[in-house]
């Protein structure tokens, strides 16, 4: 699976800082993404971020405690240059990873899933349609979550998602953004 979150590593007193702004968004993201990545601990994830463009960080990994250094170094400054939101920049990362595993293994492999966190309005790279329908093809749901999303900041890509068998959430509280990961938990068996 394919997410923008890991689990493991680092104890209390050194992640706060490394979450981010206590309160932010960032910071229930990575939580919520930890505490999810725990929960999955036969799962190969990876960890791709985007902006302008989309950055393969990790690969899928069963390496948790790896895969949260990256997470916790990733953070609202880390593509602050670039400054916008590609959402189909973040998707063709993560689909060209899977074709790229399918390739490597000369067979379909089973339970690919993207998990997309966003705060922002798709404004620029490839249109995320596209991306989309790339992933239900090669048999890749997705799971899109919009973080205090204005109403209609992602509305058209809600209507898109199901047909990959994933869902959109729109998250306004941590306690949102935590039953959408325990949704999505009890759907994805592994």
């Amino acid at each position: 699976a394919i997410s923008v979150a890991a689990a493991g590593g680092a104890s209390g007193g050194r992640l706060a800082p490394m979450l981010g702004t206590p309160g932010s968004r960032m910071e229930a993201i990575k939580r919520s993404a930890l505490d999810f990545v725990g929960k999955r601990p036969g799962d190969a994830i990876g960890l791709v971020v985007f902006s302008n463009n989309g950055y393969l960080v990790s690969p899928a990994t069963f390496d948790h405690e790896s895969m949260t250094q990256y997470l916790l170094m990733t953070g609202t400054q880390t593509l602050v240059n670039e400054g916008y939101t590609a959402i189909g920049e973040g998707l063709a990362t993560a689909n060209r990873f899977f074709e790229q595993q399918i390739e490597t293994a000369r067979q379909r492999i089973r339970g690919q899933v993207i998990v997309l966190f966003t705060d922002g309005e798709n404004n620029s790279g490839r249109e995320p349609y596209i991306e989309l329908e790339r992933a239900r093809k090669n048999g890749v749901r997705v799971y899109l979550i919009g973080v205090e999303q204005q109403s209609n900041a992602s509305e058209q890509l809600a209507y898109a998602i199901p047909m990959t068998g994933g869902t959109y959430y729109n998250v306004r509280r941590t306690t949102d953004l935590e039953q959408a990961l325990t949704d999505i938990n009890a759907v994805e068996k592994g």
